[in-house]
C-alpha cells in the first residue's frame, strides 16, 4: 500500500506550533567518502524534501580531500551540519562515522540517508507520520526499489527490514549504538529495535531506491543475492528509473513521476 501523499508546508509547520503539536527537528545522518558525484544527488534529495524542521548531519574524513573540497560550497547552507572526523592517519570504520553522526545530529529524530541512494522528496514526512501514528519511537521500510546502475536493471525488492531507511528516535537510537565495522554495521541496531517492538513497518518502496554503482560498500555477491532474492521490473521501468536518478527535471517532479509509475505497477510485483 502507498501512503496518501501529503505536503507538510511552513503554514502548516505554523499551524501545528500553534495548536501545541510538536513539529520534530529530524536529522538525517550521511557518511560519505570521495563520492562527491554521488553525494551531490542524495544532498539534492535531502534540500527538496517536503518536511520542513530537518537537518543533513555530514560525516566525512579529513584525509577525503575529494569531499574535503566539494563540501566547501556548502559551509553556507544553514540546514547542513559539517563534520570533519580527525583520522590520525587511521581508517575509521563505518560504523565508528556513523556513530559520529548520531552524537553530532541536533535533531529529536535521526534517519540514515546514505550517500549512493535516491530519496523520495516525501521520505522524512511519510516516515515521520508512520511513527507518529504508530505510537512506536522509529520507523522503518519494509520494501524499496533497487537499482542495478551497472547493468540498468531495476528490482521490486522483497520483504525485510531494510536497514539503511531507519528513522528513530534519537534517545532510543542512542540504547545500542552502530557496531565498530565497515560492513552489516546497521543490523544489530535494527534488530535490538525490532526485538524491543520500536519499528513501526511501512510499504513504501517508492520512497527509496537503493543503488548498486560497483563503488559501493557491499561487493557486487552481496547485491546479487539481494538481486535474486527480488523481482526484476520491466526494461522501461528500468529506463524510467535512470532518466529520474540522473535527469534534468526537478526533484519533486521525479518524486511524483515515481510515485505514480510505480504505484501502477505495485499490484503486478506484490
Amino acid at each position: 500500500m502507498l501512503i496518501k501523499r501529503q505536503q507538510l508546508s511552513m503554514n502548516d509547520f505554523s499551524r501545528h506550533k500553534s495548536s501545541n503539536h510538536r513539529v520534530p527537528l529530524i536529522s538525517c545522518l550521511c557518511v560519505t567518502h570521495q563520492k562527491p558525484h554521488l553525494l551531490a544527488r542524495a544532498i539534492a534529495c535531502f534540500l527538496s524534501q517536503s518536511y520542513p524542521l530537518k537537518q543533513l548531519v555530514l560525516v566525512y574524513e579529513d584525509t577525503d580531500l575529494a569531499t574535503s573540497l566539494y563540501v566547501e560550497e556548502l559551509k553556507a547552507v544553514a540546514d547542513i551540519k559539517l563534520i570533519r572526523a580527525n583520522s590520525a592517519n587511521i581508517k575509521k570504520t563505518l560504523g565508528e562515522l556513523r556513530n559520529i553522526a548520531v552524537l553530532e545530529a541536533d535533531g529529536e529524530y535521526v534517519c540514515q540517508w546514505d550517500d549512493d541512494d535516491w530519496y523520495h522528496c516525501d521520505r522524512v514526512f511519510c516516515q515521520l507520520q508512520a511513527l507518529q501514528q504508530s505510537g512506536k519511537p522509529a520507523s522503518i521500510l519494509e520494501r524499496w526499489l533497487i537499482f542495478n546502475e551497472v547493468e540498468n536493471k531495476i528490482y521490486y525488492s522483497h520483504k525485510r527490514l531494510w536497514e539503511g531507511s531507519i528513522m528513530c528516535r534519537k534517545d532510543i537510537f542512542l540504547l545500542r549504538t552502530y557496531s565498530a565495522v565497515s560492513k552489516g554495521e546497521d543490523t544489530a541496531i535494527i534488530d535490538f529495535l525490532n526485538d524491543h517492538d520500536y519499528l513501526s513497518v511501512l510499504d513504501a518502496p517508492h520512497l527509496y531506491v537503493y543503488v548498486y554503482h560497483s563503488r559501493n560498500t557491499w561487493a557486487i555477491d552481496h547485491f546479487e543475492k539481494i538481486f535474486e532474492a527480488s523481482t526484476e521490473m520491466s526494461r522501461s521501468f528500468s529506463r524510467i528509473i535512470g532518466h529520474i536518478l540522473n535527469g534534468n527535471i526537478s526533484p519533486v517532479r521525479r518524486s511524483r513521476y515515481l510515485e505514480r509509475t510505480t504505484s501502477l505497477h505495485a499490484d503486478k510485483y506484490t
